[in-house]
């Protein structure tokens, strides 16, 4: 029996309260409690910065990740579901070109259907009705910043519980921004929480005082989980950009617990 199999197992055991997370790049196996629904959220990963190059274009930053969550899915009794989280978009090396690499994707499988999909590239689940029930929420992640004067572009924050990155609303992650002085590498995007829609991140500060990185959202910390890597400087120097940060997911079920904030904190 995996990790994953053992704690939903003792959930069921406590009352069919529970939940369970995942918030390493990889492929799990989640075993159904004894519940008819399960609500589930989502974070795919996001993509990392760009170095500058040698022609003088310093690097592009990295887009935030999308967040999707879905509530009260349909589920049988130790019926198995495949979670696949993403992992970071790698900084490019020194010199490798301006252009951000991209995250992997995130999602939820049943056999070779898959029932919700978070991913940076335009092809998460669309937000409305699942495909095989449950409703789906969440938002996208926010596009980097322009570069300026050789310092490289701010990264995209994670998407939401209901509002995109870098909005500033619906629990995102908050946009790095560029820096003011020329040759910095760009600031990073935050990243959101995993237990529910909280308050949202800031984006960052272009002034000399500032703090260029996004603030994360909904109780995250930093750029964990899904904020953008910021983008690389070019000068004499050719400085590399940030890397992203993985993607994450986290289940819950019992009575009157579903995603984007009812009874999202951890409960036995």
């Amino acid at each position: 029996m995996d990790e994953a199999t053992f704690r939903m197992a003792m959930g069921a055991a406590r009352g069919d309260v529970g939940q369970i997370e995942w918030t390493t790049p990889g492929t799990y196996q989640l075993t159904v409690p004894n519940v008819g629904v399960v609500s589930l959220v989502l974070i795919s990963g996001a993509g990392g910065g760009g170095a500058g190059t040698s022609s003088g274009a310093a690097g592009a930053a990295g887009k935030g990740a999308s967040t999707r969550w879905i509530k009260d899915l349909p589920v049988t009794p130790g019926e198995i579901l495949t979670v696949i989280i993403g992992a970071a978009g790698p900084a490019k090396a020194v010199g490798a070109g301006a252009t951000a690499t991209v995250g992997g994707f995130s999602a939820l499988l049943r056999g070779g259907t898959t029932l919700l999909r978070a991913a940076a590239d335009g092809t998460s689940t669309p937000i409305g009705a699942g495909p095989q029930g449950g409703t789906v929420g969440g938002g996208d992640g926010g596009s980097p910043g322009p570069t300026s004067a050789g310092a490289g572009a701010g990264a995209g924050g994670a998407g939401g519980y209901s509002g995109n990155g870098g909005t500033q609303t619906g629990g995102s992650g908050g946009n790095g921004t560029y820096s003011p002085v020329a040759a910095l590498p760009g600031g990073n995007g935050g990243g959101i929480g995993l237990k529910g829609e909280g308050a949202s991140g800031v984006n960052g500060e272009t002034s000399s005082l500032g703090d260029r990185n996004g603030r994360a959202g909904s109780a995250g910390v930093a750029r964990e989980y899904g904020g953008g890597g910021g983008g690389g400087a070019n000068d004499s120097r050719f400085l590399a950009g940030f890397a992203g940060s993985v993607g994450a997911g986290r289940a819950i079920w019992g009575p009157n617990r579903y995603y984007p904030s009812t009874n999202t904190q951890d409960m036995t």
